[in-house]
C-alpha cells in the first residue's frame, strides 16, 4: 500500500527535474572562438563568465572552424569568430548571422629558407588550402606584383593545414610557404635560417584587410542595447588582451594557443590585432570581396553579400 502511494510522488518529482533540465537557457549569450589569432585577440574572455544586460556571456574555445560553422547552422551560438570568407559564405546560405567587427587585419607571411633564386625557374609556394583567403591573396599578388619571386612561383596545396606546413618547413621538405601566426614566430624561433620574404597582407593593402570576422545572430541584432553591449565588451577585451597585460601570455600558454618562450609582442603585431566595428570596415571588406569574387567566388557563395550583412545603425 505504501509503495502504491509513493510511486505518484516519485513520478511527479522526476517530471519536475526533467523539465528543469531540458528547458532552454535563454539567459546566456555564447561566443564560439577559434584557437589562433582570434583567441589571441580575445584572450581576456577565456577565463571568465561575464554578465551583460542580465544575461550570462560565456566563451567556448574550438580547434576546428567546421565545428563553429556547424554550431551556427544549428543556432547554438550567438556570437562567432571565424575567417571572413567563411562568414560571408554562411550568410549567403541564409545562416542568419551578420557581420559586426573584425579583430585581425591581415596575418599572412611568405616564409622562406632560400635566398632569392637566380635561375628564375618556376618553384612551388606551399599553401594549406585551395580557395582560402591566403590562396586568393597569393593569386592576386602574382597577377599584379613584379616583386622578386612572385612571377616565378606557383601554388602547391599538398599540405592540408598550417601545422603540417609548419613542420614541413622546419624539416626542409619545403623551402617556401605561406603561414599565419603563431606559426611564423614559432618557425623563426626554432630555425634562425628562416626569414620572412614578404608580409602578404601589407603587399595586398598597406592597411591590411579584414581576415577574421565577428558575426552575431538575429537574436543579438534584434536587441539594439544587447548588440551595443556585446560590441563594447569585445572591443574592451581586445584592449585587455594586449601584450602589456602580464596575464595575457599566461592565459595563452595555459590554453595551448601559444608555446612558452615566444615574443608575444611580435605575434600580436604580426596578427595586426585591432578591433574595428561595423561600418568602419565596409570599404576594406568590399575591396577584399571583389578580389575573392574574381579568384575564388565559391568560397563566398558566388556573390558579394547584400547590405544587411554589414550591421549599421540605419538597419537597426
Amino acid at each position: 500500500m505504501y509503495i502504491v502511494r509513493i510511486i505518484p510522488c516519485i513520478l511527479l518529482l522526476m517530471v519536475g527535474f526533467s523539465c528543469r533540465k531540458t528547458s532552454p537557457d535563454s539567459h546566456t549569450v555564447r561566443l564560439a572562438l577559434l584557437k589562433g589569432p582570434s583567441a589571441i585577440a580575445f584572450s581576456g574572455l577565456l577565463d571568465s563568465v561575464k554578465t551583460i544586460r542580465d544575461e550570462k556571456f560565456e566563451t567556448v574555445l574550438y580547434d576546428d572552424p567546421s565545428k563553429v560553422q556547424a554550431l551556427m547552422i544549428q543556432k547554438r551560438v550567438d556570437v562567432a569568430v571565424l575567417p571572413f570568407s567563411s562568414a560571408v559564405n554562411l550568410y549567403n546560405k541564409n545562416s542568419g548571422y551578420s557581420f559586426l567587427a573584425s579583430p585581425v587585419w591581415g596575418n599572412l607571411f611568405w616564409v622562406s629558407s632560400v635566398a632569392e633564386k637566380d635561375d628564375k625557374k618556376p618553384f612551388p609556394l606551399f599553401l594549406s588550402g585551395q580557395g582560402t583567403t591566403p590562396d586568393v591573396v597569393v593569386k592576386y599578388l602574382r597577377s599584379i606584383s613584379s616583386l622578386p619571386g612572385f612571377p616565378d612561383c606557383y601554388p602547391d596545396y599538398r599540405y592540408s593545414s598550417p601545422q603540417d606546413l609548419y613542420r614541413a618547413l622546419l624539416g626542409r621538405q619545403v623551402s617556401d610557404a605561406v603561414l599565419p601566426e603563431p606559426f611564423v614566430s614559432m618557425a623563426l624561433q626554432k630555425d634562425s635560417t628562416l626569414f620572412i620574404r614578404y608580409d602578404l597582407a601589407k603587399e595586398f593593402n598597406p592597411e591590411g584587410f579584414p581576415q577574421t570576422a565577428v558575426v552575431v545572430s538575429d537574436k543579438i541584432i534584434q536587441n539594439k542595447v544587447l548588440l551595443n553591449t556585446v560590441d563594447s565588451l569585445l572591443a574592451a577585451s581586445v584592449k585587455e588582451s594586449s601584450p602589456e597585460n602580464p596575464a595575457t601570455a599566461e592565459r595563452l600558454i595555459r590554453h595551448k594557443i601559444l608555446p612558452r618562450k615566444i615574443d608575444l609582442q611580435k605575434v600580436y603585431d604580426r596578427c595586426r590585432i585591432t578591433y574595428r566595428s561595423r561600418e568602419t570596415v565596409r570599404a576594406a571588406a568590399d575591396s577584399l570581396l571583389r578580389v575573392i569574387l574574381k579568384y575564388d567566388p565559391r568560397s563566398i557563395g558566388n556573390k558579394i553579400p547584400d547590405d544587411r550583412f554589414f550591421i549599421s545603425e540605419s538597419s537597426l
